[in-house]
């Protein structure tokens, strides 16, 4: 982040002729450079918001990681570890929603790079490698008496930014 410290008030003072850098030309240069010290604080916090997206991705190990760091501090409140040197450890977790090899209905504009005549076709789940997966919330973070509850709201928004378009999930909590 030291690329993009500006101290504007000192930048405004030597765009100033040393004859022109008295105390009120330069607190009406501070009052000038103040919208400017506004944009740069909200494109910094915009830049680092956005950089922590680009930290994650589809992939279900990302999507974990991702909610467990988002959701840290209600974690650690509730007296989990949202780092656990062990992935399969962690507090939220995301688990195929397909066990084994069972057959997936796709409708036929889905994923065919060829047209069919069936109005369905059938795959297997592994065909596409996108499967239904499933979001495991401690129960104990659903409480909403709890400060430190998690909301299934910005569960599913923040899954439904990284997930695959058209891929199903859902929210269980377990205990």
């Amino acid at each position: 982040m030291g690329e993009y410290n500006i101290n504007f008030g000192k930048f405004a003072k030597g765009l100033l002729p040393q004859a022109l850098r008295g105390t009120t030309l330069l607190a009406f240069i501070e009052v000038l450079v103040r919208p400017f010290r506004e944009i740069h604080t909200d494109f910094t916090l915009y830049r680092e918001e956005k950089l922590w997206y680009l930290n994650y991705n589809c992939t279900a190990a990302s999507l974990q990681e991702m909610l467990n760091d988002y959701f840290h501090e209600s974690l650690s409140s509730g007296g989990f570890d949202p780092y656990p040197d062990n992935p399969a450890n962690a507090p939220i977790q995301v688990v195929d929603g397909v066990e084994g090899n069972e057959v997936l209905v796709y409708p036929a504009a889905s994923h065919l790079p060829v047209k069919l005549n069936p109005v369905v076709r059938l795959t297997l789940g592994i065909t596409w490698g996108a499967r239904p997966f499933i979001v495991r919330i401690p129960a104990q973070m659903h409480d909403p008496d709890n400060d430190y509850s998690i909301d299934e709201g910005k569960v599913r928004r923040l899954v439904n930014i990284f997930k695959l378009y058209g891929i199903g999930y859902r929210i269980e909590y377990y205990t």
